[in-house]
């Protein structure tokens, strides 16, 4: 997972900022790393190897790395983590490949992709637990983030990762390095920002509140405060703060933040956030403050960006802008009303929503 930052990173650069040479500077390294990954698979399935210069075994296909609860997870799991890494390397190859015009590398980096899919559903699936691997958090979330799981199956797994957050784990995670990336970027893309909530508001182990009630002023190596009090293992609920909470999300479809989304997150006992994000378009500011069950949303488009807001609300008929009804408001389309949300196209500019929330 480490070494498959030559695929991961040049991506979500190209998201952020846009801009392809990225993509075209580091395809080359891209197919010959996938090609390496190929000399190390059997039947399908990647294969732990050493790496060059390593002798020691346990430093290779480490898995969830510093996850809580003990070390390593067992080989079979951390296989299946490392071989889910891998189908995120052919998804994400496949994008880049077609996007550079490569179709056939993108048709086969989508079989290969297909194959995979399959064979971790085939080996790695607990039927009478509906759950992969050893059946913790992050591999449930892999598997649903990543499409392994069967259509049919979909809403079992989904239900048992919500019973193993909330009731199994207390409304811990129970997850490392990578597992705790893997899960938050799976329940924001759900929107299931409340489960997440519930995970950031402990202050028992493992938690990123834990280490705060222990004198904490950086995030550490570990959950249990072993090794580094600096690090940059479990750094990933920052994500959280601006895609989930203030709801700034990119569009794929129109990478660097030409379009984007904002759909915050009113979630647990939250009153209030701010949030700026500085885009290669400009500033983009999402503030929201609930007052009883008022919400008013204030957000800046940044010139020549546009954006899809979602604004929490009872009904769309009670949303207002600026003082008018927001489907009259100037900049602003009406599209839809779905999951307690009112739904606009807008252009550059500010704006200013007011709305009444579903609960008082």
């Amino acid at each position: 997972m480490w070494s498959g930052m030559c695929v991961t990173l040049p991506w979500q650069i190209y998201l952020h900022y846009g801009d392809r040479r990225i993509l075209e500077k580091s395809y080359p390294t891209i197919k010959r790393w996938l090609e390496f990954l190929d000399t190390k698979t059997v039947d399908g399935i990647l294969e732990p190897y050493l790496s060059y210069g390593i002798s020691n075994p346990q430093w290779n296909f480490l898995g969830d790395w510093v996850r809580p609860y003990g070390g390593r997870a067992d080989e079979n799991t951390n296989k299946f983590i490392n071989n889910c890494f891998h189908l995120y390397e052919f998804q994400i190859s496949e994008k880049v490949a077609q996007l550079l015009g490569k179709s056939e590398d993108a048709q086969r980096y989508k079989e290969k992709a297909g194959t995979l899919r399959k064979l971790l559903h085939q080996h790695f699936f607990n039927s009478s637990e509906h759950t992969y691997a050893n059946g913790e958090q992050p591999y449930l979330a892999l598997a649903l983030f990543l499409n392994i799981v069967p259509l049919e199956l979909k809403d079992k797994v989904s239900e048992k990762l919500e019973e193993l957050i909330l009731v199994k784990n207390k409304g811990h995670l129970n997850s490392g390095m990578h597992g705790t990336y893997f899960l938050l970027k799976y329940l924001m893309n759900e929107y299931r920002n409340d489960l997440i909530f519930e995970m950031t508001n402990k202050k028992t182990y493992p938690s990123w509140g834990y280490m705060l009630e222990n004198g904490a002023t950086t995030i550490w190596e570990c959950w249990d405060r072993q090794h580094s009090q600096i690090h940059d293992t479990l750094i990933s609920i920052g994500s959280w703060f601006v895609q989930g909470v203030s709801g700034i999300r990119i569009d794929e479809r129109s990478p660097g933040f030409r379009h984007f989304l904002i759909r915050p997150a009113v979630v647990g006992d939250l009153t209030w956030a701010k949030t700026s994000f500085s885009s290669v378009y400009g500033e983009i500011l999402v503030d929201w403050k609930l007052e009883g069950s008022d919400l008013k949303l204030d957000i800046t488009v940044p010139g020549n960006a546009t954006a899809t807001v979602y604004v929490p609300a009872r009904d769309s008929s009670g949303v207002m802008e600026g003082g008018v009804s927001a489907v009259e408001a100037n900049g602003l389309e009406f599209v839809k009303f779905e999951d307690n949300m009112a739904v606009y196209l807008a252009d550059s500019g500010k704006y200013s929503f007011t709305s009444r929330m579903l609960s008082e």
